[in-house]
């Protein structure tokens, strides 16, 4: 796979404001945190409401969101039920894939 140094650029900005939105996150009151949860869900169903009703074609997901779905999946128990934009088995095949690339790269 080629890299270009841009796309390794946006990748670690992508991680790096997720970090600093989730350690941001315990200087929220309860109620703020609440609110910004149901701010969130009603765009993301208004998201999918439009998909669903081809209004907009698939989104193109990045290469951060994707290693944080997967880190996800293995330590959030309930992490099915979070899924809007993406089907479960979608990623359960980006964890097989990264384990497959994983040993591939051991031999």
């Amino acid at each position: 796979i080629m890299f270009n140094f841009k796309s390794i650029f946006l990748f670690f900005k992508n991680w790096i404001q997720n970090v600093l939105w989730y350690l941001k996150s315990f200087l929220k009151t309860k109620v703020q945190k609440e609110l910004e949860i149901l701010a969130l869900r009603s765009q993301l169903s208004m998201f999918q409401l439009q998909i669903t009703n081809n209004k907009i074609s698939n989104t193109k997901l990045t290469i951060a969101f994707i290693k944080l779905l997967d880190i996800l999946s293995k330590k959030f128990t309930t992490w099915k039920s979070s899924l809007i934009i993406v089907k479960p088995q979608t990623v359960v095949g980006w964890h097989k894939k990264a384990q497959g690339e994983l040993q591939s790269k051991r031999r």
